[in-house]
């Protein structure tokens, strides 16, 4: 089984278990792929597409708390920057502060306190040009 974000073949699962607050579209494909992505989908492939930035501005926020002492939040933000581009930025944290088991009886240590960060951007370039009326 293959993983692509954005069209990007991901080789590694652990570069895989990041955090995407910003997904557009998930398509899972049964196998053989190989035509169509190469050797290593013969079992199949997930792709992951993820929001583009528009001509728009646009924001979300989460925030959460669970089990473990665990707090989370995320947060999205894409618009334009200028008449030729646009682009967006996703930030995401996940702190596990207690872990899921300690030391020992008489050590309060958290065996496994887990802290995941995420931060990515999408850049568009529009490199069209405006129409020249000087040759008329």
């Amino acid at each position: 089984m293959a993983l692509y974000i954005d069209d990007i073949y991901i080789t590694y699962l652990n570069n895989a278990l990041l955090q995407l607050n910003d997904v557009d579209k998930v398509e899972v494909l049964k196998g053989p792929q190989g035509t169509l992505f190469g050797r290593n989908t013969t079992g199949g492939l997930v792709s992951i597409t993820t929001r583009s930035p528009g001509d728009n501005f646009e924001a979300e926020a989460q925030a959460g708390y669970a089990n473990f002492d665990t707090v989370s939040g995320s947060i999205y933000i894409a618009g334009p920057i200028s008449d030729h581009i646009a682009a967006n930025l996703s930030f995401a944290d996940d702190h596990q502060g207690d872990g899921w088991a300690q030391t020992s009886p008489m050590d309060s240590r958290p065996i496994k306190p887990n802290r995941d960060l995420a931060a990515r951007s999408k850049w568009l370039f529009d490199f069209q040009t405006a129409p020249n009326h000087a040759n008329r």
